[in-house]
């Protein structure tokens, strides 16, 4: 199955079916309800209010029960399609008019065959449904076929319990497990039948696709309150395991994938303050009415093993880590986000015929990012960061043989740290819905600052901190400022570099040239660099004006 066309077909109104659909289906629709009847009424009130046509086959009242049957939620929103016309696409021809708008239209459709809405006497209300839930997408491009997809949702003794206030619910979902699986609608070819040529700019004929998710001891609180205005929803989820197999093929090109992947121990959070009223589709403008978002996440052992077969020539890639985290947040005073993962693992097998045919991995003790930076229009300087942090990288032997089978090279653990950080200013928010002036740059940078740089790799180390600031006055950024740097092992790493072949004798030459002009001697094998910014202009390298 094509892969863009897949994705595009889980695609609702802007929403994606799937898990995080379902669930919130089942969980997480913010209504001011304590009985069963008002309950029902929010939510049709809410999906109408979301684009989504809500049809039932009845709802009966028995006793302290809202039973709710072929509940049937639709959407359907059409885009145009920039990619081409029936008549041009796939095609170098740029300049053919089209004869005809092309859009492209996208129907979900989500059937719940039983919802029971139980009072419990006590101002909350128990949610069950079926044990089975079916999601279909078609998207159909002008001229074209349509493409689908079909999801079953299995679920077993899943209940939610809403409680609370109309200011302030609450929603408790608990399920032992859950179970989304790809129907693959696409009809197999007849024996002995050659498959034919779609036509010229049409989108081809997905192949069969297996695609399983399964999650396991789901436990998801979700609440919302509104306090002046403002209503704030927060999620606390905990998933125990994650278990996602997929396998398909390609049968024009006759390459076909197998995929498993695994998850311990999942927990996520989020929390979001919107003020009420507010126009959902401009960030920007949300943002500076006091909006605010965040999340963070945990995981715990994960797995990933994918197989693909080319002409008959499988290559497996591995990876898993022992556990990691994300967070981010974004408010008007700015986006950040960061990621962390403890001993992460890649390995790579080929088939044994091929150029590659040893196995080979990678290994690092950790990993971690950290990016932030302003987004709102601001006549002060905001602080920005941009971190990346790899330590404990080893190779396996068979990638050190291919080009250092001698052992020349020093084997240690690599590691490369950099730190950046630094202030900018933001004439333009820079999430808004209007168009920026076309006229400069939304963003200049004021300052900035090298926190930490450090790469130390087969016997090299390199050191550095430093500071500028900039002045934007002219129209051209002048920096002002210097970088301390420090460099140990380069002789001796050069000298490893001619010994197994990578490089010549004569270009080690260039580089001890350009160390004498930039670098002073700093003991055996050892050498360091002051470089000066000055406001002139000017460029020093250890007091040398080299610009």
């Amino acid at each position: 199955m094509n892969i863009a066309v897949f994705q595009a077909g889980l695609r609702a109104g802007g929403r994606r079916i799937g898990t995080a659909t379902v669930l919130s289906l089942l969980a997480t629709t913010s209504v001011p309800a304590l009985t069963a009847d008002e309950l029902w009424t929010a939510w049709k009130t809410d999906y109408a209010a979301l684009g989504y046509e809500v049809k039932t086959g009845g709802a009966t009242r028995n006793g302290d029960t809202l039973t709710i049957t072929d509940l049937a939620l639709s959407h359907q929103i059409e885009d145009p399609d920039t990619a081409g016309t029936p008549d041009t696409a796939g095609t170098n021809d740029t300049t053919a008019a089209p004869e005809t708008p092309v859009t492209i239209t996208t129907r979900s459709e989500i059937d719940i065959p039983r919802m029971d809405l139980r009072e419990q006497g006590d101002g909350s209300v128990v949610v069950t449904m079926a044990p089975t839930i079916t999601a279909r997408s078609d998207v159909t491009r002008t001229g074209d076929d349509p493409v689908s997809v079909r999801l079953r949702v299995d679920q077993q003794d899943l209940i939610t319990l809403v409680s609370g206030t109309p200011e302030a619910l609450d929603y408790r979902l608990t399920a032992p497990k859950v179970t989304v699986t790809l129907i693959d609608d696409t009809p197999a070819p007849k024996a002995g039948a050659k498959p034919e040529a779609a036509p010229k700019g049409s989108t081809p004929a997905p192949s069969p696709t297996e695609f399983v998710l399964t999650l396991g001891g789901i436990a998801s609180n979700y609440a919302t309150k509104t306090v002046d205005g403002r209503q704030t929803q927060t999620s606390d989820t905990k998933v125990a395991t994650l278990d996602v197999k997929a396998a398909g093929s390609d049968d024009e090109t006759g390459v076909s994938y197998t995929l498993s992947a695994t998850a311990a121990n999942l927990a996520g959070s989020n929390q979001a303050t919107v003020p009420a009223g507010t126009d959902m589709t401009d960030m920007g403008a949300l943002l500076a009415q006091g909006a605010s978002f965040a999340f963070s996440g945990t995981y715990g052992a994960a797995s990933l093993d994918v197989t693909q077969t080319t002409e008959g020539k499988p290559m497996e890639i591995v990876a898993s880590a022992q556990s990691g985290a994300v967070n981010g947040a974004m408010s008007a005073a700015g986006f950040r986000y960061s990621a962390q993962s403890q001993h992460p693992h890649l390995a790579v097998t080929q088939a044994p015929d091929s150029l590659l045919s040893a196995p080979m991995s990678a290994d690092l003790e950790a990993t971690s990012a950290e990016f932030a930076f302003p987004v709102s229009q601001n006549d002060q300087p905001q602080p920005f960061t941009g971190k990346i942090a790899l330590s404990g990288l080893t190779l396996s032997d068979s990638v050190w043989a291919m080009f250092d089978p001698a052992q020349k090279l020093p084997r240690t653990p690599a590691e490369l740290v950099i730190d950046l950080g630094g202030t900018a200013k933001v004439s333009n928010d820079l999430l808004t819905s209007a168009p920026l002036p076309e006229a400069g740059m939304p963003v200049t940078v004021e300052s900035v600052a090298l926190n930490r740089l450090h790469l130390s790799l087969a016997g090299l180390d390199l050191a550095g901190t430093g500071a500028a600031t900039i002045d934007n006055g002219s129209g051209t950024p002048v920096p002002a400022g210097s970088v301390d740097l420090s460099l140990t092992g380069a002789d001796a790493l050069m000298s490893n570099l001619v010994a197994i072949g990578l490089i010549e004798q004569q270009q080690t030459m260039i580089v001890k040239m350009m160390l004498g002009l930039y670098a002073v001697p700093a003991g055996t094998d050892a050498y360091t660099s002051k470089i000066e910014m000055k406001p002139t202009g000017e460029i020093l390298a250890n007091g040398q004006r080299i610009r």
